[in-house]
């Protein structure tokens, strides 16, 4: 019902809006979710006086989330479906934020 509204009023192929939905959630989900720790740990570190062995926990514990949360997403794909996964995904990425 949306889409053919939108795909109504855009003067150019819908095909487009959906690559470029697509961009944007790919970035927000590894540009912003999972890279995102890896330029803000070595300030952080800095101003919290951690040690590498703390960062290195930190890191460790992101990463392990990160393993997790992909383990869970086909399950999470099955029960929910594709687009309400992803849209829980992003708010939860934005919710770590």
């Amino acid at each position: 019902m949306v889409a053919s509204i939108i795909a109504r009023r855009v003067p150019f192929h819908y095909g487009w809006v959906v690559v470029f939905a697509g961009t944007l959630t790919i970035f927000s989900c590894l540009g912003l979710g999972r890279f995102g720790l890896g330029m803000l740990l070595p300030s952080m570190g800095a101003d919290l006086g951690l040690t590498y062995t703390q960062m290195g926990a930190i890191s460790t514990a992101n990463f392990i989330g990160y393993l997790a949360a992909v383990g869970a997403s086909p399950f999470m794909i099955k029960r929910l479906g594709e687009s309400k996964t992803i849209v829980l995904g992003l708010f939860l990425v934005l919710w770590s934020l």
